[in-house]
């Protein structure tokens, strides 16, 4: 393997442990849904599309 393949590594899994922060990982993945279906949206999302890009059920009931 080249050098340059070698330092091609997921996120999160060099440098100091300490300095890793699991949560604030999956905040940013869960961010990045919200902005990918809000660039796909011709308008503002409503709240059961926000629900939906995060994976989660709708809490209302109709």
């Amino acid at each position: 393997m080249s050098q340059a393949s070698d330092e091609r590594t997921a996120p999160g899994t060099r440098g100091d442990p300490r300095l890793q922060d699991p949560q604030a990982l999956d905040e940013i993945e869960l961010y990045g849904e919200v902005l990918i279906a809000a660039s796909q949206s011709d308008g503002p999302l409503s709240t059961d599309e926000i629900d939906a890009a995060l994976g989660l059920r709708s809490a209302r009931r109709g």
